[in-house]
């Protein structure tokens, strides 16, 4: 036991004078009651006694007032270290829902382990505040709110299947994240990062211009590439979730998704151009892109 205060305890002395102003009393009303008369005489014409109930009614004012001191001391029971989550970031997490992530070359699929990391990221950083961009061809936002959880349930519940427009528009969705960002009053006071997660480059925007605007704002921009350069088939999933077969493109030739030398080229451009308050990191594996729009 411990006290934060215990200066405070000084105050518990108090109580004692409380109750010797008790027994003084007391001393001088039975003085008084002998001086007035016959004592025996004066127990004769009273109803009732309340001497008892007068010392009781002592006791519990003696023993609030020495508590009442205790607790401005503020006692302390163990010891211990408590992490205290950060309630200062900001954290939009954009992720690709284009169907090469179907792919299985990362078990047991790009978008099944995109998902799982992107959930194990909101556990780990409690207090952070997220926001979500899922995208293909046309970016679906989610509102930065404290509910990681939300978030996490917003990606579970999509699939590449549910985009309305197939495609790649990094562009647009890091502009999106952007949006939601600057539309959070509480965001501008707040350290501000966008996750991009894809396996694929931007055929129809310039995401390195974009990421260059979000930097010049004071966002972070960490880009995490999923996928491999070996050519890997694009399973075709049904409505059901299930596989059935792969993707052919009109001429009964398979889609695959690889690295590219377009994909590889606009990786190194982006390190080379983007600004010194943001950043880009890629995972241990590099990018890949379709071979075609999927």
């Amino acid at each position: 036991m411990k006290f934060a205060h215990p200066i405070w305890l000084l105050g518990a002395l108090f109580a004692l004078l409380v109750a010797a102003l008790f027994v003084w009393g007391g001393i001088g009303l039975a003085r008084a009651s002998r001086r007035f008369g016959d004592p025996d005489r004066m127990r004769e014409l009273v109803t009732a006694r309340a001497a008892r109930r007068r010392a009781w009614k002592g006791v519990w004012v003696v023993l609030a007032t020495a508590l009442s001191f205790v607790a401005l001391a503020r006692p302390q029971y163990g010891r211990g270290t408590k992490l205290i989550p950060a309630t200062n970031l900001d954290v939009v997490v954009v992720l690709d829902f284009s169907k090469s992530m179907y792919a299985r070359d990362i078990a047991p699929s790009r978008i099944d382990r995109a998902k799982a990391e992107v959930a194990r990221l909101i556990r780990s950083l409690p207090g952070a505040r997220f926001g979500a961009v899922a995208f293909a061809g046309e970016p679906i936002g989610f509102p930065v709110t404290s509910d990681g959880a939300a978030i996490a349930q917003f990606f579970r519940q999509l699939e590449p299947n549910d985009m309305p427009v197939g495609g790649t528009a990094i562009a647009r969705a890091l502009a999106r994240a952007r949006e939601l960002l600057a539309s959070d009053p509480k965001s501008h006071d707040h350290s501000r990062v966008i996750m991009l997660v894809t396996d694929g480059e931007d055929l129809e925007g310039d995401p390195v211009a974009v990421a260059r605007s979000a930097g010049e704002e004071g966002t972070t921009v960490h880009v995490v590439q999923i996928g491999g350069r070996t050519p890997e088939r694009i399973p075709a999933v049904g409505p059901d979730g299930k596989m059935a077969g792969y993707r052919t493109d009109e001429t009964g030739q398979p889609l695959t998704t690889a690295l590219s030398a377009e994909g590889e080229a606009q990786l190194a451009q982006w390190r080379r151009s983007r600004p010194a308050r943001s950043s880009a990191r890629s995972a241990a594996r590099p990018a890949s892109t379709p071979s075609q729009r999927t």
